[in-house]
């Protein structure tokens, strides 16, 4: 009978172990839907702000004359909610319209989509989010042709296509901001083992 012991209580311990996974990964399934969802709301508030910013300024630029319309007066960034942002995204095979942060960071994209690196103007924009549903975690079902919008605070709007939904490794840094490619759009796969990257050219007027 002695001779089970050890037995037995290596089952007990190798389910407790099992409990333990199992509850670990019900919390991050719970944590990653929590943070999403406020990731999402909060992107709607800035979006809506943003647009609302951009109105108006559209509006105060109409009452000005020829003459005091300079480049001065556009902008590159401004504050909303506490953050820098450049502008918004716009995916409309997505329904997606989200914040473009300045500058990005791990606490950052918490929150919205962030500008990795380029700009629209050098024609090398790399745009990082998070997986959630409402921000890129559906960008690997993008098929190219798919449009993708860009809309700076000064209400100018550039449009691209989607031309290649690829896979990198997460140290294939260079391989992320190189290329020409006109924009870029990444994320995390669920495992955090690869990068969804989504490349795209602009669209010409």
């Amino acid at each position: 009978m002695k001779t089970h012991k050890p037995k037995r209580r290596f089952g007990v311990i190798l389910v407790i172990i099992g409990v333990i996974c199992l509850a670990a990964a019900v919390f991050l399934i719970v944590y990653n839907i929590v943070n999403g969802l406020r990731a999402e709301s909060f992107s709607r508030t800035v979006v809506s702000e943003i647009e609302e910013y951009i109105a108006e300024n559209e509006t105060e630029q109409q009452n000005e004359t020829a003459s005091t319309k300079t480049e001065q007066n556009k902008v590159s960034d401004r504050i909303f909610e506490g953050y820098s942002y450049i502008g918004y995204l716009t995916i409309p095979d997505l329904s997606l319209k989200l914040p473009v942060m300045s500058d990005w960071s791990y606490e950052e994209l918490n929150r919205s989509p962030c500008r990795y690196s380029g700009s629209v103007e050098t024609n090398d924009l790399v745009i990082a989010a998070h997986n959630y549903d409402s921000h890129f975690g559906r960008i690997s079902e993008l098929s190219n042709g798919a449009q993708v919008l860009f809309t700076d605070l000064n209400g100018s709007t550039e449009r691209y296509e989607v031309v290649l939904v690829d896979t990198l490794n997460p140290v294939e840094i260079e391989k992320m901001t190189s290329g020409d490619y006109d924009l870029s759009l990444f994320t995390c796969t669920p495992s955090g083992m690869a990068r969804v990257t989504v490349r795209c050219d602009k669209l010409k007027n």
